[in-house]
């Protein structure tokens, strides 16, 4: 069976960007352009006249910029609005917009600053191509349409209601050292809801690896920091793990656990041949090695299968893994590979991993009922 081209909008205030994209992407099999636009106002427009499947958007832009943009389309019903993957600039002020942006609903973000590359190694065209394909398989399934390919993926088993809530209160009744969670795609306003979720009086380690660029990272943990009820760091450098903390790992680079029992992080460049940096599997791996049994692992929303060799490692030494699910997931890839090897026992909403986050301070409370009355004795 044929599968539908993704039909793309691009929107941008610059003529070189949008011919840039356009020849980028209207070679590509399984794409087609189907409008342009210059700024906000124009882009709602031909939403809603050409409905695409994915929109590219810039943030810088006149009249009704793409933040402006973004909050406009929110207030459409979903089926009406595409995914969204925002052009930012490589700066302070472009990696706070684009964590605005991720926050307001878009699905991902691409850099400008990169697109030189597309006349040289192709590495722009290249993310530029996977990031569309995985957001607009989102849109295909959320509509009801081919979902570019998910259809040639074999069904995940069904969990029983039952079990999945005696797996939960197992989960929340434990005691944990070290909460390790990995997140690509759509991760931020996850991790807002479920680090915010994280009670002040917390014994937990918490360690984030999130595929972004350095300085996406440390604005992330700049915006983490200031919203969460536990101090949030930006890790560059190796330094002891303390407990009742949220540690995000820099980007560009691997945060792993270390020492006799964990009790370290390590940041490295090794191995250097890792698709993603940091790699979820090696912070998953380095928590096999550091008291298994008292670390939770946690693989939110992301492309890709970044996870499943470090969560089968961690399974393997009696660590626990749980995934995001998939009617919350930008993109399902890194939760369902997880889930399809075994690794991890049920999948969660972000609201769920939040409770659940806030039922396990000082050793776990059960989550059937147990949440409301934790905050009741506590208050």
């Amino acid at each position: 069976m044929e599968v539908e081209a993704v039909r793309i909008l691009i929107v941008d205030d610059s003529a070189f960007m949008r011919r840039v994209l356009s020849k980028l992407l209207e070679t590509e099999p399984g794409f087609e352009i189907v409008g342009t636009a210059s700024d906000g106002r124009e882009a709602l427009k031909l939403v809603g006249e050409l409905h695409p499947d994915v929109m590219t958007l810039d943030i810088q832009m006149p009249n009704l910029n793409g933040l402006q943009t973004l909050e406009e389309l929110a207030k459409r019903p979903r089926t009406e609005r595409p995914p969204v993957l925002l052009c930012s600039s490589l700066t302070k002020q472009g990696s706070h917009e684009a964590l605005d942006g991720l926050r307001l609903g878009a699905a991902d973000f691409i850099l400008k600053d990169s697109v030189k590359a597309a006349g040289a190694d192709g590495s722009f065209r290249e993310e530029l191509v996977r990031k569309i394909r995985a957001i607009g398989r989102r849109r295909a399934t959320a509509t009801g349409g081919a979902g570019g390919g998910d259809a040639a993926l074999k069904p995940l088993a069904r969990v029983d209601p039952k079990d999945a809530a005696t797996t939960l209160d197992t989960i929340a009744s434990k005691t944990w050292r070290t909460v390790l969670i990995g997140s690509s795609t759509g991760g931020p306003p996850v991790l807002d809801t479920i680090i915010t979720a994280i009670p002040a009086d917390t014994q937990i380690s918490y360690v984030i690896a999130q595929h972004m660029p350095e300085l996406f990272t440390r604005s992330l943990a700049e915006r983490l920091d200031r919203r969460a009820s536990v101090p949030v760091e930006f890790v560059d450098s190796d330094r002891p793990l303390m407990p009742g903390r949220v540690y995000v790992g820099v980007g560009g680079r691997h945060i792993r656990l270390s020492g006799l029992s964990g009790e370290r992080l390590q940041i490295t460049d090794k191995p250097a041949e890792a698709p993603y940096k940091p790699s979820v599997d090696e912070l998953l791996k380095s928590g096999a090695t550091a008291r298994a049994e008292q670390v939770l692992g946690v693989v939110l929303t992301g492309m890709g299968s970044d996870g499943a060799e470090g969560g089968a490692a961690l399974a393997a030494r009696g660590g626990t893994i749980i995934a995001q699910d998939e009617a919350s997931s930008v993109v399902f890839g890194m939760p369902r590979a997880v889930l399809a090897n075994g690794s991890a026992k049920l999948g969660l909403s972000p609201e769920r991993i939040g409770e659940l986050f806030n039922a396990i301070r000082g050793g776990g409370a059960a989550l059937a009922g147990g949440v409301a009355e934790r905050r009741r004795s506590c208050a």
